[in-house]
């Protein structure tokens, strides 16, 4: 085996081009760099050099470096400026998740109802993987996956030109899918939502009880 076989074997997406156009119902990876910058200030606690023993591989920088190059692209909408929250779709369990972030970072970068974002998907569903009970699967989803964690791509994206001609290469019908599923989400499920700056994985819980870090920056 060659080194070029060898790293093709190592990196199975490396046939995949910026160049290429987005495919619904297709995996779509992401292939954003990663600007360490913008993640630093919206999650110092990653970047602390003693880290509490119950941290998940899932929220380290190599997982969300992953994510960001590997992670297939979704769509994701603004569905409330205040709190803010962000509803999160994916074809491959035809369902979606709703995420909150401090109100203060949609202001920022003048986020509005209807803004158009891009989130990259990781799933589980091999082995003895816990369920999140926040996704209801819809009559679409592959039954092969159990739960999905969304990164939303406009926080931590490099190079922001590319981050919009990606959102342009989306069929207009799935950003209103995105839309119209968040808004069935909150009426079934009034008042909850993920921490849109924590585990990628975790459950919804009450938005009035969530807490961010105090100390992120969210002027990014």
């Amino acid at each position: 085996m060659g080194l070029k076989e060898k790293i093709e074997k190592l990196n199975p997406y490396g046939h995949y081009k910026k160049e290429n156009v987005f495919r619904p119902g297709a995996y779509n990876p992401g292939l954003f760099e990663l600007d360490m910058k913008k993640l630093k200030k919206l999650r110092p606690e990653i970047f602390q050099s003693i880290r509490f023993a119950v941290a998940s591989n899932v929220d380290s920088k190599s997982y969300i470096q992953m994510q960001m190059n590997d992670g297939d692209i979704q769509t994701a909408v603004v569905v409330s400026t205040d709190p803010l929250l962000v509803t999160c779709h994916t074809e491959d369990m035809d369902a979606v998740v709703l995420q909150c972030y401090p109100t203060a970072l949609g202001k920022a970068r003048g986020w509005e109802l209807g803004t158009r974002l891009l989130i990259g998907c990781t799933y589980n569903g091999l082995g003895p993987v816990r369920k999140n009970k926040d996704i209801v699967p819809g009559p679409y989803a592959n039954p092969k996956f159990k739960s999905f964690g969304p990164i939303l791509v406009d926080l931590y994206a490099a190079d922001t030109a590319y981050l919009e001609r990606k959102k342009g290469e989306i069929p207009e019908e799935m950003w209103q899918l995105t839309w119209n599923m968040g808004q069935v989400y909150m009426l079934e499920h009034p008042g909850l939502a993920r921490n849109g700056l924590a585990l990628c994985f975790r459950d919804a819980g009450p938005i009035d009880k969530i807490r961010f870090n105090p100390k992120a920056q969210l002027d990014v």
